[in-house]
């Protein structure tokens, strides 16, 4: 089975442990252009998605039908403007692309000028002493900023 993991997922995490009773919702979501951008059913999707994920360490299945029953939902999900507006990312291609330093990747973003105080913070440490989060939100960063620039291009 495919999954899907919430981008920059210990944003919206207060509590370490599994199963937290909340999420985090910033109010900067509502200044946050790629969110703008979606439709609003997807902006409640989203959201949904997001508490759902709380209780999935954050990830869930690739299956719109089951998110559809576990959701409460009558409309269909439709993920795909999720993952291109960088809110959800491939669990699977993003743990497998990534095999570098984490401070070449944080340093080349930064001299790009796109590096942010918390690049700053974990530049210093080696992919390898990073937690299974810290990598994986390192890779989501790396393959959508991938991406970003792929579409740019084109």
């Amino acid at each position: 089975m495919e999954y899907l993991k919430v981008k920059n997922w210990r944003e919206f995490q207060h509590y370490k442990k599994r199963n937290p009773p909340w999420i985090k919702l910033h109010a900067a979501l509502l200044r946050d252009y790629e969110f703008s951008r979606l439709q609003d059913p997807n902006k409640l999707q989203l959201i949904l998605i997001w508490l759902l994920a709380s209780q999935m360490d954050g990830k869930i299945p690739n299956d719109p039908e089951w998110l559809k029953k576990n959701l409460g939902l009558e409309d269909e999900i439709d993920v795909k403007p999720l993952i291109e507006g960088g809110f959800l990312v491939d669990a699977s291609k993003v743990l497998a692309s990534c095999k570098q330093s984490a401070s070449k990747v944080l340093d080349r973003d930064r001299d790009r000028g796109r590096g942010r105080d918390k690049d700053k913070e974990r530049d210093r440490k080696k992919f390898d002493d990073m937690t299974e989060d810290e990598r994986f939100e390192l890779a989501a960063m790396t393959q959508y900023r991938k991406d970003k620039e792929k579409s740019l291009a084109s």
